[in-house]
């Protein structure tokens, strides 16, 4: 016997729906952004996120947990607090650091969606469906606006794949079809008006529209993995498969003008991205193609509304069918798919030639490791994974050499330079499961795919459980939106752009709220319990006293940290946007490294400002000043070396500053004798007091003071150590090469 849920207190619900609203309006100023890559776009909303989350720990209702979501949670925090231990052993403590605060600010998000679930009460995880839609449907009405009227469209592309405003291709397009999956699930609940079924479905068609126009492989292979999880968990499969035969259907006519963009440039006509820059001829053909794919899109969206209204009506006329009707209409519909199929495979053999050919074409692209080609006119029909297998080998070799600590949180791209084997530069491997098992070994990993799968499994089991069809499309809706994030993060860096991971946490925590919800006489939840995430008062689980001190705890880590990290970028701006290296700009950059004792930042911006001064002195002939500026300038690198010492981007910049200084000492006849003292320098030079003076060998004092010899040796040391850090680039062989000159 089932047990009807108690309604949380009016108060409570209406706490709860508001803050999940805030949550999911996060994730607006989190995409446009950038895309919430760089700390210095996601930093400010975490702040923000972890305040309103101590708020409402601080003087909210008593948040209660069943030791189900306890555990799980508990899960989660294990990984964030492996992240932040991980800077003890990593190499870039910078890196690490970095990790940490954006893992804090995902757990946070998680935990906060699952206490807010709770107290809105039966309506909580269907309000938190409708919102993340929401959000996600102005994120892709925004961007059709910005490409209708926004200008220089050509912005809004690298090159011919449509990118804003996440600023990565990729993440744009699983954010999309995250949102395609939401529209396309709640709009198959019976229960709803004829026009609300209607809209969702044509937000479903707009959006996997507008997917298209990143031209992600990823997002494709990603929809026909999910496709079957589709059929098992929509709760009126009829509906949904109609629905579903829509959408595809109308895309499917609109493919050509949705293709059309990337066919302009990498089709028989390609054009280089040079040549389109400029060109007005060309500028004036690539936004024609964007606007007509922006017309097949709403189109489609117009199309999929007026086809879901004429069935609605037809089905309030005939309704109930007898089920012979049922059965008569089905087979009909498996008849049309087979025909369909048909037809495509005769359409395909004729394009592509035989399967077999085709699937040894295929297996040869892939094993192949490279990207599509050029000429092609559309980049669906490669499988070449663009360097990801040798990201992955590499990714695995580190796991191997260290399976227990791991690298260091997002330190895998120190060890990627120092193993590739070819060209390919990348930051991440391009998985988050790979990435995990790279950075924080076997427990960081193991733990991720623990709430991962946890929640999954709460969350499949809770839509078997729930009784009403709105409930059952609102957590098949959840599910896939998750299952698509989850499938195309496993090969892509996904979780680093907060605006395409944000509404995958959210969505987690709620999955989390209602799955693990429990009736009060400690059998299994009951089919609205487990939908609505309600809480019994006398649920046994984990204490609200304890559940309150995590998430205050997590939250104030979070700003504490974050606010440090956020203030010394700040600091970082203000000291790049001074002219040179002014007062105020190495008091800046200063603040900046004091705050941040880890990042090479304020080291590598007083470097370039040093060199910036030099360049200007020389157009004054003030030969001692020059050399004053470039001896800053290397002591400079020299000091970001210290901090970051397995970027070999830096250990190159390091040696370079350090031959330019000798050039430039060489050219004017001054060189320090060995064992003599440093030349005085000029009045104007010796006004650069407080700045950084170094902390390896080559300081300014000892750059003046330095013969050729010994100068020659410190810039072939931090050569020699980029070219073991980076093997591969040709730059630091050319570098190492000047030495003897």
């Amino acid at each position: 016997m089932t047990t009807t849920p108690a309604e949380p207190p009016s108060p409570h619900r209406r706490l709860g729906l508001g803050l999940l609203l805030f949550l999911a309006a996060v994730e607006l100023p989190l995409a446009f952004r950038a895309g919430a890559y760089f700390p210095r776009s996601w930093m400010p909303v975490a702040l923000v996120v972890a305040a309103v989350a101590l708020v409402m720990v601080a003087s909210g209702p008593a948040p209660r947990l069943t030791r189900v979501q306890g555990a799980l949670l508990g899960v989660l925090l294990f990984q964030a607090a492996w992240t932040i231990a991980s800077p003890l052993w990593a190499g870039s403590r910078a890196n690490a650091w970095e990790e940490a605060d954006r893992t804090l600010f995902y757990l946070v998000g998680a935990g906060l969606t699952t206490v807010a679930v709770g107290w809105a009460g039966p309506h909580g995880l269907r309000a938190l469906t409708f919102a993340v839609l929401a959000a996600i449907g102005v994120i892709g009405a925004l961007c059709m606006v910005r490409l209708t009227f926004g200008g220089n469209i050509i912005l809004a592309f690298t090159g011919d794949r449509l990118h804003y405003p996440v600023t990565y291709w990729n993440g744009l397009a699983a954010l999309l079809m995250m949102g395609f999956w939401l529209a396309l699930c709640l709009g198959t609940a019976r229960t709803q008006a004829w026009w609300r079924r209607s809209l969702f479905l044509a937000v479903a068609a707009m959006l996997v529209g507008l997917a298209v126009l990143p031209e992600s492989r990823g997002a494709l292979w990603t929809f026909f993995i999910v496709l079957p999880w589709f059929v098992v968990l929509t709760p009126h499969r009829f509906r949904g498969l109609v629905n579903l035969g829509v959408v595809v259907g109308l895309t499917a006519i609109a493919w050509p003008a949705l293709i059309g963009v990337w066919a302009l440039r990498n089709g028989p006509t390609a054009q280089t991205p040079t040549a389109l820059v400029g060109n007005a001829v060309t500028e004036v053909a690539f936004g024609g193609a964007v606007h007509n794919a922006l017309l097949a899109i709403l189109l489609c969206g117009l199309a999929a509304f007026a086809v879901s209204a004429a069935v609605s009506a037809i089905e309030s006329r005939i309704s109930p069918l007898d089920r012979r009707w049922v059965r008569g209409i089905g087979v009909a519909l498996v008849v049309i798919a087979l025909l369909g199929a048909g037809l495509g495979v005769f359409a395909f053999q004729r394009a592509e030639g035989s399967l077999t050919a085709f699937t040894h074409r295929a297996w040869n692209q892939f094993t192949s490791d490279q990207g599509p080609a050029q000429g092609t006119g559309s980049r669906f029909t490669d499988v070449g994974p663009s360097g990801r297998l040798s990201m992955w080998r590499i990714a695995a070799r580190a796991v191997s050499e260290r399976p227990l600590l791991g690298l260091g949180a997002q330190n895998y791209e120190f060890y990627f330079f120092s193993h590739r084997t070819t060209s390919l530069a990348v930051r991440h491997s391009h998985s988050q499961p790979m990435q995990l098992l790279a950075d924080l070994g076997i427990p960081g990993a193991l733990a991720y795919g623990l709430f991962i799968v946890g929640t999954l499994f709460l969350g499949v089991r809770l839509r078997f459980r729930a009784g009403r069809p709105e409930n059952q499309a609102a957590v098949a809706a959840a599910l896939l939106a998750v299952g698509s994030w989850v499938v195309h993060s496993s090969a892509d860096w996904l979780w680093q752009l907060g605006s395409v991971t944000w509404p995958a946490v959210l969505l987690l925590g709620a999955l989390l709220a209602a799955g693990g919800g429990r009736s009060g006489d400690g059998a299994a939840a009951g089919a609205e319990n487990a939908a609505a995430g309600a809480r019994h008062p006398n649920t046994p689980g984990v204490s609200p006293v304890l559940v309150r001190v995590a998430v205050a705890g997590v939250a104030l880590l979070l700003l504490l940290s974050s606010s440090v990290s956020y203030l010394s970028l700040r600091y970082l701006a203000i000291a790049a946007k001074s002219s040179g290296p002014s007062a105020s700009a190495i008091a800046a950059a200063a603040t900046a490294g004091r705050l941040n004792p880890f990042s090479p930042g304020p080291s590598m911006v007083m470097a370039s400002a040093y060199a910036q001064a030099a360049r200007g002195a020389q157009s004054s002939r003030d030969i001692d000043m020059v050399l004053a500026d470039l001896a800053l300038a290397a002591g400079a690198w020299e000091e970001a070396t210290k901090r970051e010492p397995l970027a070999w981007a830096i250990h190159y910049s390091a040696g370079l500053a350090i031959l330019e200084y000798r050039d430039a000492a060489l050219a004017a006849g001054i060189l320090g004798s060995r064992g003599g003292e440093p030349q005085p320098p000029s009045a104007g030079a010796a006004e650069r007091t407080g700045a950084p003076s170094g902390i390896g060998p080559a300081t300014p004092v000892a750059l003046r003071r330095a013969t050729r010899e010994e100068l020659d040796r410190w810039a072939r040391e931090h050569l020699q150590e980029a070219r073991r850090l980076n093997p591969m680039d040709d730059l630091v062989v050319q570098a190492l090469a000047r030495i003897n000159e």
